[in-house]
């Protein structure tokens, strides 16, 4: 008999005491209630992983136009926010002027 063999194993997430996992399966630290809708998910990421490496070509597109948006979006916020900083004297002459600790 193997005394230092675990008898049970504590879930992460409910702290439940239940069977170890087999080695072989994922997420032997949850129990089998937390266990599956997290290896579920992780299917079905894998599968659309899967499909989008076989179809990249048909993503590419989508992908660049997403950037694209992203990269204007970005943009605009940036040129707002440093056009409020110099209406709001804010700019590098503006905090000189009125900062009395500047030199």
């Amino acid at each position: 008999m193997n005394w230092f063999c675990k008898k049970y194993s504590a879930c992460q997430q409910c702290k439940v005491h239940f069977e170890p996992a087999q080695p072989h399966e994922r997420h032997p630290e949850l129990c089998p209630e937390h266990r599956k809708p997290v290896v579920e998910l992780e299917d079905r990421i894998l599968r659309v992983m899967a499909w989008a490496k076989a179809n990249w070509e048909k993503l590419e597109p989508q992908a660049l136009e997403e950037d694209r948006k992203m990269h204007a979006a970005m943009q605009a916020s940036f040129s707002q926010m440093a056009n409020n900083m110099a209406g709001a004297g804010l700019g590098n002459a503006g905090a000189a002027a009125g900062n009395p600790f500047a030199r």
